[in-house]
């Protein structure tokens, strides 16, 4: 080979190789010619109660993918989306972010799970924390905060199952202070089948809409009323939207029914539980539970197996129209 080949060749593979060490590297902040996939650092905090007493916690590398509508806009509104125990699907998370930039939205699709190793927690959900998803969501916040194409002011957070929690969750300002050392919080947040047992003190005041199917094998409507007459209580602006007939994954485009046998489900269980107090109230017999230990010892005990997912065409476009009014009234295209 002549030399100058060699040195062409050369040359092409160090090209290659420090365009994958950027690609794969930490972001601490974004430049406007940030986007595809982006990986930055998180954490994995064993409970709710821990992350807000800013307990230590191991550190975790995760990553998102960042992309534009097709805009001009200097200073575009924003949904970070948070997956479920499945994992990102084409089904659900792609095809919402599809929609999402149709309407001129830039979309953050987290990724919680491929940098640590796993593939789904559906059969086992002790496998990710999940205040570890909600912190996920929140450092992504602030990483999309620094993009110059993005308004920092008008970053919604859109979440589905797991990621519903941690879209739901992410409103209590003591966990979102424990995340983020400044002022920036969501703009909305919407929150899909999530699990409404996780509350707090106080509340960023951002409005919330949560979307629930009433066959759902994971939650139950009484639940999350709960859950909305409390955040209005605090004066924040929520909404609950019941899909009659729909079942868990109702908004996802593949209409076969999955029938996951090993799937852990807590619907059973009717327990709240506050990150700020550190006691859970059992609503089925009243009984207070002042400690961590004792509400996942409840949890054991009242945790069933058996998920049935399924799309719904009609309560998809119902819910995807909602949405569409929701951040238009929010954060705005």
């Amino acid at each position: 080979m002549r030399k100058s080949n060699l040195a062409f060749l050369i040359m092409a593979i160090c090209i290659v190789l420090a365009a994958k060490s950027q690609a794969t590297e930490i972001a601490t902040s974004l430049a406007a010619d940030h986007a595809g996939v982006i990986y930055f650092q998180s954490s994995n905090p064993p409970t709710f109660s821990s992350l807000v007493r800013r307990a230590p916690a191991p550190t975790a590398r995760v990553s998102g993918e960042l992309q534009f509508p097709e805009s001009t806009s200097i200073k575009l509104p924003a949904v970070i989306i948070g997956h479920g125990s499945g994992g990102i699907s084409q089904e659900r998370e792609y095809a919402w972010a599809d929609f999402l930039r149709s309407q001129g939205y830039a979309t953050f699709v987290v990724d919680s799970f491929s940098a640590r190793g796993l593939s789904q927690v559906a059969t086992n959900q002790s496998a990710l924390p999940f205040a570890a998803s909600v912190v996920d969501l929140l450092n992504a916040l602030k990483l999309l905060s620094t993009h110059p194409r993005i308004d920092p002011d008008k970053i919604a957070v859109l979440g589905f199952s797991r990621g519903g929690f941690a879209a739901l969750y992410s409103t209590i300002e003591s966990i979102r202070s424990a995340v983020i050392d400044s002022s920036v919080k969501f703009a909305a947040h919407i929150p899909f089948y999530p699990g409404c047992v996780v509350i707090g003190e106080k509340y960023t005041g951002s409005p919330v809409q949560i979307h629930l199917g009433d066959d759902d094998d994971y939650q139950e409507i009484p639940q999350c009323e709960r859950y909305v007459a409390l955040l209005k209580s605090k004066g924040v602006h929520a909404e609950l939207m019941i899909y009659p007939g729909a079942r868990h994954g109702f908004d996802r485009t593949d209409l076969r029914m999955i029938d996951s046998r090993r799937a852990e489900t807590w619907k059973l269980c009717d327990l709240v539980a506050n990150v700020d107090t550190g006691v859970s109230l059992r609503y089925d017999t009243g009984e207070r539970l002042a400690s961590t230990a004792a509400a996942i010892e409840y949890y054991n005990s009242c945790k069933k197996y058996g998920v049935r997912v399924q799309g719904n065409s009609a309560s998809r476009e119902r819910a995807r129209e909602l949405v569409r009014t929701f951040l238009e009234q929010s954060i705005g295209p």
